[in-house]
């Protein structure tokens, strides 16, 4: 969930990975492309201060990443 979650959040606000790697690193969070990919494919889980982190960059709420869509 929190993949797909973190994916939509990030295409939202017009960011590439690279990007929001970038903004994350410049704000204290020092993060690679390719780990924010291994995020979004699941491969890894980011631990709850980078959600917080992730959360300031991206506008969003912290538990916007760990609750499912409402349709």
């Amino acid at each position: 969930m929190i993949a797909e979650r973190l994916r939509g959040a990030r295409l939202i606000a017009g960011l590439s990975q690279e990007e929001l790697a970038f903004q994350l690193s410049a704000a204290g969070q020092p993060i690679t492309k390719a780990a924010i990919s291994k995020y979004e494919t699941g491969k890894s889980v980011p631990t709850a201060p980078f959600i917080f982190k992730l959360a300031q960059i991206l506008k969003v709420k912290p538990t916007y990443f760990l609750t499912e869509p409402m349709v």
